[in-house]
């Protein structure tokens, strides 16, 4: 009896050897399957990041913060290091923002070539030109001013182009519609280009329906009080300043001119 069980003992130690030398092979098969495809992965990397090209920013078709949104997903879509967000990002732009990039990082108070930004400076520097309040309140002006149907244009392309406008003026943040309409029909109704580039010049927050008619009142008042100044000024040296006529009455009666002829001479003088 002992001997039968020690043989099925031994028995079932082989198979347990055997078993754990094919885990062993699937194991090595699996670690060399992870390190293939890894390798794999790295490759395409390198070779969808090298092709990896991007539409350049156009803030007449889209707002700045949906811009880098996308811009994001590209870049971890394309695997693109963190290092090359910058360099990536402003290859892909335009003359005209590359160059705004460039003048602002010039300006900086510690002035910055193009190759030393990093990304927070191009989301700084594109945030302050493209991503204000200020920003957006001129493209609904644009919106409801500048909108008109073209000749000869179905009603289907006029929509389309208004749904086209419509993306960089950022209506779906407005929490307040009354106070928002109220003060796009003032800006709109307006016509002073004065008051609108105050508006559009104010700090970034949110400006309120009064504060746009108070900053509208400051700037007509202003004016006022600056022509009224300019005007009396101009009053006074009328007043004060002889014409010519006067000064050859002047010259004549105090017995300065000697003849005629030495009148003449001297009228010519003036007038030249």
């Amino acid at each position: 009896m002992e001997n039968e069980f020690s043989k099925l003992l031994h028995i079932l130690t082989k198979q347990l050897e055997i078993q754990d030398k094919r885990w062993e092979t699937q194991l090595k098969i699996h670690d060399d399957q992870i390190r293939c495809l890894t390798e794999a992965i790295k490759s395409s990397k390198i070779t969808e990041t090298a092709g990896a090209t991007f539409k350049a920013f156009n803030p007449m078709e889209e707002l700045w913060g949906d811009y880098e949104s996308r811009f994001m997903t590209f870049c971890e879509a394309n695997f693109i290091a963190e290092n090359r967000w910058t360099p990536v990002f402003l290859t892909s732009q335009s003359k005209t923002t590359y160059q705004l990039v460039k003048t602002t990082a010039a300006q900086f108070k510690e002035p910055r070539s193009v190759d030393q930004l990093s990304w927070n400076d191009i989301k700084d520097i594109m945030s302050t030109h493209f991503g204000s309040r200020k920003f957006v309140v001129r493209e609904r002006h644009r919106f409801y001013t500048e909108l008109s149907r073209k000749s000869n244009e179905t009603v289907r392309e006029l929509a389309a182009r208004v749904r086209e406008k419509a993306l960089t003026c950022d209506f779906p943040s407005i929490s307040d519609p009354l106070e928002e309409a109220l003060k796009t029909g003032f800006i709109c109704a307006v016509n002073s280009e004065a008051v609108l580039k105050a508006v559009f010049h104010k700090s970034s927050d949110d400006l309120t329906f009064a504060q746009v008619v108070e900053i509208a009142a400051e700037v007509e008042d202003t004016s006022h009080t600056a022509k009224e100044q300019m005007s009396n000024q101009t009053e006074e040296v009328d007043k004060i300043s002889p014409t010519l006529w006067d000064l050859v009455l002047v010259v004549g009666n105090e017995g300065i001119l000697g003849s005629s002829a030495d009148s003449a001479t001297v009228c010519v003088d003036i007038a030249i």
